[in-house]
């Protein structure tokens, strides 16, 4: 794989074309190798969820260059953020029903995130109050779950969750990953009308992802943690637009 690589980056310097030619590295998924039981990539487990991705912005000032962040990313955000360092407009966001709509994102530019130190390090692992909007317009405001990354002289909070799904014979199994938790929600899934019965309820996972980041300890039914579960699940249903990056409304 590296020898393959090299011989696309050599490719590109042979041709002069270096400098103006942004590069993205990504892999479509992770793989489980024995982990949790499972092999191959079909779990919501974070070794089959959790991929490479490594992008070049020839752009970017020098000191950005081989930069890891500690800011969420997600597939859906390469489209919107390779069309935004092209300098191309970028598609709006799709709403609930984008059935008769050409063209939309469910993902957002990593633009900020290459361009701005501020995201640089590690996630800030206090609950900090934030006004979020949820997918019906309600206004809420309090600790979301799990840290949030709020970076400084930008005006963003950036995306604090990412989400994914997989299903099992008539269940689908929905998951949510915060700096500090992945909760799963096993429920019900009619696979003719697409939509998840979530009242039915065939199991949950909990993992803590400070004391248990290979996800083994499944703690879904410690009573202890039962709020904690239930801030997870409010998320989960409010769903990725309730995650994405918005404006600063608190300082930092």
């Amino acid at each position: 794989m590296d020898e393959e690589v090299g011989r696309v980056l050599g490719a590109l310097r042979a041709a002069g074309m270096e400098n103006d030619t942004v590069i993205v590295l990504a892999g479509d998924h992770g793989w489980s190798r024995g982990n949790n039981n499972e092999w191959a990539k079909h779990t919501n487990f974070h070794a089959a969820v959790h991929s490479t991705l490594l992008v070049v912005d020839p752009a970017a000032p020098g000191s950005r260059r081989g930069v890891r962040t500690a800011a969420f990313a997600e597939l859906i955000d390469l489209y919107p953020t390779i069309v935004d360092l092209l300098g191309l407009p970028v598609p709006g966001l799709c709403p609930e029903n984008s059935t008769d709509i050409q063209a939309c994102v469910e993902g957002v530019s990593l633009r900020p995130v290459l361009e701005s130190e501020a995201f640089d390090g590690t996630k800030e692992q206090e609950d900090v109050g934030v006004a979020a909007e949820d997918l019906h317009g309600r206004r809420s405001a309090g600790p979301v779950a799990g840290g949030v990354l709020a970076a400084p002289g930008t005006g963003l909070v950036w995306k604090n969750a990412t989400f994914s799904q997989w299903p099992k014979s008539d269940v689908m199994g929905y998951s949510i990953r915060t700096d500090t938790w992945r909760y799963t929600r096993w429920v019900v899934f009619d696979g003719h009308t697409y939509r998840a019965n979530w009242t039915h309820v065939r199991g949950e996972e909990l993992y803590d992802q400070a004391t248990d980041p290979y996800e083994l300890r499944n703690q879904a039914g410690d009573p202890d943690l039962a709020q904690q579960k239930a801030q997870l699940y409010n998320q989960l249903r409010l769903g990725w637009r309730a995650a994405m990056p918005r404006a600063t409304e608190f300082s930092v």
